[in-house]
């Protein structure tokens, strides 16, 4: 009876999701699972002339082209005034300053614009995104001492990971590097610096944000006095994590910011993450991962929340990007071939051995009783 209870111990250790999930925390973050656009949101009177949107559109396709912002227009009443805005998936929103006279909206929207899905900072990390583990983003503060303790608690931290991060059952090609956003270049990052949350801490304080995959936020603002090196490495060791099955969702699935991410992009990080992300069955096992917490009553939904949730009244949706059609599906690769083969083979032999295990005790309790 032993034996059989072995036996049936090493069946369910093999079938334990530890071992049938393939992928990362920071794998997950680089799939696109809906629920985590933005909204540039423009509510326009009827007042204002046609070509002042038109003008809108037509900057928006170039300036957030491949972005994960949608343009909407909404049509008011008469003596509403024109207002343009960015929202988040949560609803906050942070208002844009664009010229309401279509001429002057076609030579200095531009600028304005462009800086919704684009930055230095967040360019510099779009281009190492697939290569680091993270990225630590210290927004610095008005004190300069404090600024240098607190990049050296960033570098502090990743030295303290870099051990443990070569370890992970998938690690990346560099460790966590730190991206220093200096206080006087506020403005200019005034879109990162307010959709990473950190606007809501006290403003003259540094704050830090820990960034992964296609620029989600790992756990919440760091900001000031409680600025440590353990609070970033605790952060840095939760994206290495093997699969994020048995993690909170809230952990799992920050904030993301508002970020280009073209078709180059995506093709090369299926290169170096051994994936596709775009794959619908990819996208399927991940959100099925991604859901099993969803049967708590106070788990979010797996798409996130209404981003348009302001009460007001749509007549005219404008998608920003021009629309891609979907690469075909080519189907499962070879590898994802041979991996349910395994798992299949591994569920075979595990069933095998519980039968035989089971004859064997019969047999063993049929002698006894002989005997």
């Amino acid at each position: 009876m032993r034996f059989v209870l072995l036996v049936a111990s090493v069946g369910l250790s093999l079938l334990s999701p530890s071992t049938l999930c393939r992928y990362t925390i920071r794998d997950v973050a680089f799939v696109d699972l809906g629920g985590d656009g933005w909204i540039l949101r423009a509510e326009v009177p009827e007042s204002t002339s046609d070509d002042w949107a038109s003008t809108l559109k037509r900057i928006a396709r170039a300036s957030l082209a491949d972005s994960n912002v949608e343009l909407v227009i909404a049509r008011g009443d008469k003596d509403s005034p024109l207002t343009t805005s960015l929202v988040a998936p949560d609803g906050r929103a942070l208002s844009l300053a664009l010229p309401t006279d279509p001429d002057a909206l076609a030579r200095h929207g531009w600028d304005e614009l462009d800086a919704v899905a684009s930055s230095a900072a967040r360019d510099r990390f779009r281009a190492r995104c697939l290569e680091i583990h993270a990225a630590v983003v210290v927004f610095e503060g008005e004190d300069v001492a404090d600024n240098v303790r607190v990049n050296g608690l960033a570098k502090e931290a990743i030295s303290q990971v870099l051990g443990t991060l070569e370890e992970l059952p998938k690690p990346s090609r560099a460790p966590p590097e730190v991206i220093a956003v200096p206080f006087g270049d506020r403005r200019k990052e005034r879109v990162l610096h307010w959709a990473t949350g950190a606007d809501e801490e006290e403003a003259g304080d540094a704050h830090v944000v820990v960034l992964y995959g296609r620029g989600r936020r790992m756990g919440p603002v760091i900001s000031g006095p409680v600025i440590t090196a353990s609070a970033i490495k605790q952060a840095l060791l939760l994206i290495g994590q093997d699969c994020e099955c048995e993690l909170p969702r809230s952990i799992m699935r920050g904030s993301q910011i508002p970020l280009a991410w073209g078709k180059d992009q995506a093709d090369r990080a299926q290169d170096v993450l051994g994936f596709d992300g775009r794959n619908p069955m990819v996208k399927q096992e991940i959100a099925r991962i991604v859901a099993r917490e969803s049967t708590s009553p106070n788990a979010p939904s797996v798409l996130g929340v209404d981003p348009l949730g302001l009460g007001y009244h749509e007549e005219e949706v404008v998608t920003a990007p021009e629309a891609t059609p979907p690469p075909p599906d080519e189907g499962p690769t070879p590898e994802d071939a041979a991996e349910v083969v395994a798992s299949w083979i591994v569920i075979s032999i595990t069933a095998i051995l519980v039968v035989v295990g089971a004859f064997v005790a019969f047999l063993v309790l049929s002698a006894r009783s002989r005997a």
